[in-house]
């Protein structure tokens, strides 16, 4: 669910209009929830639905993930420390379009 609020948001869906109804059977929604279905079942490593925090963590860093989509917020992550990652200096950063 938390993945899917980004992909939601950023195809400019809204939660509750002004009158407090949800909003989350849009075309919206549906589109942000086709996106989300075909990069997991399209490019994503096989399994990934069942993948926890560990598992996403160790496919990126071992170099079988090009992309971990995630609200990342570590000191020091993983891919950062050369002894326990394949991509280090490799990893680049963006930030969604949701808002707050």
């Amino acid at each position: 669910m938390t993945l899917w609020t980004n992909f939601f948001l950023n195809y400019g869906g809204e939660f509750l209009d002004a009158k407090g109804n949800i909003l989350t059977d849009g075309p919206e929604a549906i589109e942000a929830t086709k996106m989300y279905q075909r990069l997991l079942t399209k490019v994503a490593p096989p399994g990934v639905s069942g993948f926890n925090w560990m598992e996403s963590m160790a496919s990126f860093t071992q170099g079988r993930s090009a992309m971990w989509i995630d609200g990342v917020g570590l000191g020091r992550p993983r891919w950062k420390t050369p002894a326990a990652s394949r991509i280090v200096g490799k990893v680049g950063y963006t930030m969604g379009a949701g808002r707050t």
